[in-house]
């Protein structure tokens, strides 16, 4: 047999020590796992940061505001102080918090709840399922569509800032705040 016989080729992949390879697998496990808490904390403080969030349509509600989900309709300042609890969210009533407000309860006579709005407040919508309601005071920008249900009559005094103009009215809306575009 010839010497050239005898020589095997090398091989071009070589395999790790078998202790290195544990390691190699256990860091990418580590790593993996990390990525992963990393971002479930993430993801966790985001919702703790921001409760209200989720929670997208608040009832006006400030008459009882102990009476879990019973919406008394009642005249009222709309704001972000605290203790001003005249929002109704699932039967807890809460400080507002840039949600879709939304005006219910009984009926009543035309204008006869005044809400006044005491500094410049966002919602992401506005709608009205019963008469009654005027919205008066500072400027109130609705980000979504303003509603009004059919049969039903509500009044805006206050200065509206709208990106555009959306509307789903079946009642009667009137308007008396000033600049309608801004």
């Amino acid at each position: 047999m010839k010497t050239a016989d005898r020589i095997t080729p090398m091989k071009t992949q070589t395999a790790l020590p078998p202790q290195l390879s544990k390691q190699s697998t256990a860091r990418s496990r580590f790593k993996f796992r990390r990525a992963a808490a990393l971002a479930l904390l993430a993801a966790l403080l985001t919702l703790w940061a921001a409760p209200d969030a989720f929670a997208a349509n608040y009832t006006w509600d400030a008459g009882n505001t102990a009476n879990g989900a019973t919406i008394d309709p009642a005249s009222g300042n709309w704001n972000t102080t605290a203790g001003n609890l005249v929002w109704n969210d699932a039967g807890v009533n809460k400080v507002w918090s840039a949600n879709t407000a939304i005006f219910g309860g009984a009926d009543g006579a035309v204008d006869s709840y005044v809400i006044t709005v005491d500094a410049p407040m966002t919602a992401t919508g506005l709608t009205f399922n019963n008469t009654g309601y005027k919205i008066t005071g500072s400027t109130l920008a609705p980000g979504g569509v303003i509603t009004v249900a059919s049969g039903k009559t509500a009044t805006i005094n206050s200065t509206l800032t709208l990106a555009a103009y959306n509307h789903a009215i079946a009642g009667t809306l009137y308007l008396g705040g000033g600049d309608w575009w801004r």
